[in-house]
């Protein structure tokens, strides 16, 4: 006779196999406040989430958001209490607890920097003189991640960009990496006039980063809602809508505000 516990262990196989079998028609996507790009406050939550809303119409899944601090909306995807946290960039780390959707959009990130600071840089190793702010739990592209990790750079850590910008305009950092548009957008929102007449945006990019949405292993239905978004994304692009809400956010990210 089978032990409660192997019948235990086949039921919950057999629950993991069907969700995998399965479709969906519902997808619960764990948001934050990341404007231009993201917003609760912006038409169709911004031009990125319309990319999430619409790939899944077209695979007919409607989409529920919830707004969230950054951390834990990732912490609820992490556990499958939420479906989806977007935008991501891939790293190992992130790909030991999450699948990992195709490349949604790219965008370049620069460093903010106060002027009169003379700041120049070619490499990495550049950097080392002054003072970076940092939100905690981003990743800055491998070399700059292992920069930070072996003391080489001097960083500054915050729990949120907005924090990390009004650092800037008081000068308690000299320099602050970060998403070309989304920059743009708090210099505009989180400083006064004075303040934004003391930054500047350096024009040359330190990385060109590309975003996707994660989906928790823990969750028995993350495999089959990646494949129906990641077809939703395909049915986008061949149509060219996709295009042109990449475009939309590309739009934003002049390096003059």
């Amino acid at each position: 006779m089978l032990s409660h516990r192997l019948i235990g262990l086949c039921l919950s196989l057999l629950v993991h196999v069907n969700a995998a079998a399965e479709s969906f028609d519902v997808v619960r996507v764990a948001n934050g406040e990341w404007p231009p790009i993201l917003s609760q406050h912006l038409p169709g939550h911004g031009p990125a989430t319309k990319i999430i809303t619409e790939a899944y119409t077209e695979m007919g899944v409607k989409v529920e958001y919830g707004f969230f601090p950054w951390r834990r909306s990732y912490e609820l995807a992490k556990t499958g209490k939420w479906d989806v946290t977007p935008f991501w960039t891939r790293t190992p780390e992130r790909e030991k607890d999450f699948l990992i959707s195709d490349n949604v959009f790219s965008l370049p990130s620069v460093f903010l920097h106060r002027l009169g600071n003379d700041f120049q840089w070619q490499q990495i190793s550049d950097l080392a003189p002054y003072k970076i702010g940092i939100t905690r739990g981003y990743t800055y592209g491998a070399e700059m991640d292992q920069a930070i990790r072996s003391g080489k750079l001097h960083v500054v850590e915050s729990d949120n960009d907005e924090r990390n910008i009004r650092m800037l305009g008081k000068g308690i950092i000299d320099i602050f990496p970060i998403a070309l548009p989304v920059g743009q957008t708090l210099m505009q929102t989180e400083l006064n006039s004075e303040e934004r007449a003391l930054l500047t945006i350096h024009p040359k990019p330190y990385k060109v980063e590309h975003y996707a949405l994660m989906f928790g292993r823990q969750n028995a239905k993350s495999p089959m809602l990646l494949k129906q978004f990641n077809e939703g994304l395909r049915k986008l692009s061949a149509s060219g809508r996709l295009g042109e809400l990449q475009q939309e956010i590309n739009g934003k990210t002049k390096v003059h505000p």
